[in-house]
């Protein structure tokens, strides 16, 4: 989600913004402040952009904001920014697969983690054919996902052939992005005014 800050509370002397807010539970809930959120979202963050395509569970009443938010969707991301943040965030979950200490076979820290890998890697490619973030999987995506899961669980499918999958996947972001053209770039002029607007709109 997304909150914003009375401006004042900025820019008087002693004034701190917060720039999240996380409440612990069954579902991750988690928001940030309008100017973090945008920051974010100019350097491609996988988490950031997924908020953009998320449907609206708790729309405000003036929805306004919200629209003109989701409206700067093809501004905030370039071709290579997605890239880096998305196969580095691939990167990271593939290191904790490998340095899983339970069984291979049976570890469910080890299955979140490897379909975790793909699945960010499938949403890159996806932005990068369409230019729109997907948030819910394509069916056939998600019975591919559950097939590996079940196979990992029951240890009939080995390490290295779930990297040469992941590296797979990687590979069709990697061309999906040439196809896209690594001269997108972000376009920070309406995401300034979008966030003038806002600190103008919620000064007190």
């Amino acid at each position: 989600g997304v909150f914003v800050v009375p401006t004042q509370s900025i820019l008087t002397l002693g004034g701190q913004k917060k720039s999240t807010n996380w409440q612990e539970g069954k579902v991750d809930d988690t928001s940030w402040e309008i100017g973090r959120f945008l920051h974010l979202a100019t350097k491609s963050n996988p988490t950031i952009l997924e908020v953009f395509g998320a449907p609206l569970f708790d729309p405000p009443k003036d929805n306004h904001l919200a629209e003109e938010l989701r409206a700067l969707f093809p501004h905030v991301w370039s071709t290579r920014s997605v890239w880096n943040a998305f196969s580095g965030y691939a990167r990271n979950k593939w290191r904790k697969v490998e340095t899983d200490k339970y069984d291979v076979n049976t570890s469910n820290s080890m299955d979140k983690n490897a379909l975790a890998t793909a699945r960010v890697l499938y949403q890159g490619r996806h932005l990068m054919d369409t230019g729109k973030m997907r948030v819910k999987l394509p069916e056939e995506f998600r019975d591919e996902q559950i097939l590996m899961r079940e196979e990992m669980e029951k240890g009939r499918v080995t390490l290295g052939e779930i990297l040469d999958y992941i590296e797979e996947l990687k590979k069709q972001f990697w061309n999906a992005c040439d196809a896209r053209g690594w001269d997108k770039t972000s376009n920070l002029e309406p995401v300034n005014e979008f966030l003038l607007k806002v600190r103008k709109e919620f000064w007190t």
